[in-house]
């Protein structure tokens, strides 16, 4: 938005119109501070708002209370973009900021998580199968009764808006203040449509199970998938009409006139050679992704600015939108269905002149691989070796030592858990599982007293504010009652609770780690060792884990493979020695999950 508003006011006619709605002084006082809230408008439009009326209340609001929460969001929000801008191409430490300022937009938004629970608004349509052909893609996007996509949105309120700016041009002093600002907040919601379809993971498709879509997204967001845009193909089209001698077809491509600017050949062989490019999405856009929104979100503001000020060009644009209806307060956050009258635009005109620059949608058929969230219960099993100094079965004293302290252990358990991928990102602090099963112990390895044991074992994991079970039970209460206060304790406790001194952080490639003191827990229990009748049993606690987990792929059963490694504390006690003893161990282990369809 900010490249397209410099855009705008490199024209005489759009900044004289940018500047008469800067001095009504209703969301802004300086020309530095107008033109950074119109930058942020088409973010807080559609996700931090429902409707353009909203959020000009919202935004008029935080103008006059410089506390409103509107002004923390944007205030997290450039924390981020200036982390993001040093993180450069790393994906890892992109991932990590974006999963920061996701969960910092929970805290100070109540409603942030709600408001995405109907998300179809912001997705793209996946192409049917067929040639293609943007008309035709307009008409099935655009069609009354389908579901809600970002076409259909932008759509929607780009009509609003240019009908809005040219009804302003005809007006004068408050009537024409009024218009002129509704016509620009309807606008930044059409434009957050727009660089919505810009996103990898908004193009892609938007289908199958929540923890589908949502993996989806943030997999191809990260690692960019390849794209062409609509007006590629528009250009090869017009390359393949005959030519004639210093002369070009005209409009119905039958008869040829005197050509009158070469550059329009130029630009279109330019376009039509263009070649696919890696688009990303979110946190992870390039340069190019953001070079081309720019482009089309200059051409969006530019058809409302010039609406408001040139006749002729109003009477074009209106021309164009004839039989469509555009429907200002339109709910982004709960309408499922797209307004009934936008098929009329499915032909050559101002919204086919901005989509024509988005980057083709994915087909359903073939899709390219669906990916799972950490969301939903999950189950599988897990099993691996243990390295640990901390027998006390010949040992006296609270500390153990000498060469009959060591033991190894294998484990091997069944494993229920629960992803809270929706409400953080977090890989280490975004699922919460139970172990159950059987270890097997060879104690004091090093010496010549070495003894077999077999007992069970207990192991529980969770993210917390403080400790794993405040964690439990806030993801337990956020996920089924979506209260603002649960989820805002929920995203604390994925983000790594108190000051986050419990966040993952990057190793090295994908592997992360965390401090992950109270957060984990296990208990052996070995009744009859080393003899009928005696007993030992240990609580693990880990304090460093670190942690590389394979993607999920599929958008039915979904399986995922772990491999975790756990420095921690351990606490022996045994029939022997009643008082117990502590000691040290490092694990190694691995874990296969399964997210089951039928299990949300």
């Amino acid at each position: 938005m900010s490249d397209a508003v410099r855009t705008m006011r490199a024209d005489e006619r759009t900044a004289r119109v940018l500047d008469e709605i800067m001095a009504y002084g209703e969301f802004c006082s300086t020309t530095a501070d107008c033109d950074a809230i119109l930058a942020d408008l088409p973010a807080i439009a559609a996700d931090h708002s429902c409707t353009p009326i909203e959020l000009r209340k919202f935004v008029r609001t935080a103008h006059q209370d410089k506390q409103h929460w509107l002004n923390q969001v944007r205030t997290a929000a450039w924390g981020a973009a200036g982390e993001l801008r040093t993180a450069q191409a790393d994906v890892v430490r992109r991932t990590l900021i974006r999963r920061r300022l996701n969960v910092a937009l929970q805290l100070v938004d109540d409603d942030y998580t709600p408001r995405a629970i109907v998300d179809w608004a912001h997705f793209q349509l996946p192409r049917e199968s067929g040639p293609l052909d943007l008309t035709e893609y307009l008409s099935f996007a655009l069609a009354p009764g389908r579901e809600a996509n970002a076409t259909a949105s932008f759509a929607n309120y780009h009509v609003a808006a240019i009908r809005l700016a040219a009804a302003a041009r005809t007006q004068t002093g408050p009537a024409r203040a009024d218009l002129l600002t509704r016509a620009l907040m309807t606008e930044v919601f059409a434009i957050h449509f727009v660089e919505d379809s810009f996103s990898a993971g908004h193009f892609v498709g938007h289908w199958g199970l929540e923890s589908t879509r949502l993996g989806t997204h943030d997999e191809y967001s990260a690692e960019g998938v390849e794209a062409q845009r609509w007006v590629t193909l528009d250009a090869r089209r017009r390359l393949s009409w005959p030519q004639c001698e210093d002369l070009v077809p005209t409009a119905d491509h039958s008869q040829c006139h005197n050509k009158e600017n070469d550059d329009k050949r130029l630009e279109a062989l330019r376009l039509a050679t263009e070649p696919p490019y890696r688009a990303r999405g979110d946190a992870f856009m390039a340069a190019g992704d953001r070079a081309y929104a720019g482009r089309a979100v200059a051409k969006s503001l530019g058809h409302v600015l010039l609406a408001a000020t040139d006749a002729g060009t109003a009477e074009t644009l209106l021309a164009a939108l004839d039989g469509s209806d555009g429907i200002e307060d339109y709910d982004s956050c709960l309408n499922k269905r797209v307004v009934p009258t936008l098929s009329a635009l499915a032909k050559e005109g101002p919204i086919y002149e901005v989509v024509a620059e988005e980057p083709i949608p994915v087909a359903r058929e073939p899709a390219p691989l669906r990916i799972r969230a950490e969301k939903g219960i999950f189950f599988g099993g897990s099993a691996g070796v243990e390295a640990g100094h901390a027998s006390i079965a010949s040992v006296d004293g609270l500390f153990p030592k000498g060469s009959e302290t060591g033991n190894v252990k294998a484990r091997a358990t069944l494993r229920l858990g629960y992803g809270a991928g929706d409400l953080t990102d977090d890989a280490l602090n975004g699922q919460a599982f139970a172990d159950i099963g059987i270890i097997a112990i060879n104690n004091d390895v090093f010496s010549q007293n070495a003894q077999s044991m077999v007992g069970f074992s207990l192991r529980v994991r969770a993210p917390g504010y403080l400790v794993f079970l405040d964690g439990l039970v806030a993801v337990a209460l956020a996920e089924t009652t979506r209260s603002p206060f649960f989820i805002k304790w929920a995203a604390r406790a994925g983000t790594g609770g108190l000051s986050e001194i419990w966040a993952s952080h990057k190793l090295f490639d994908s592997v992360l780690w965390q401090i992950s003191a109270l957060r984990d827990v296990t208990f052996n229990h070995l009744p009859n060792e080393p003899t009928r009748g005696a007993y030992r049993w240990e609580l693990l606690a880990p304090v460093w884990t670190a942690r590389y987990a394979l993607p999920m792929a599929g958008d039915g059963w979904a399986q995922s493979t772990d491999v975790w490694v756990d420095v921690g504390a351990s606490f022996t006690r045994s029939t022997n020695f009643p008082d117990g003893g502590f000691g040290a161990y490092a694990a190694l282990s691995t874990s296969g999950r399964v997210f089951p369809p039928w299990l949300k």
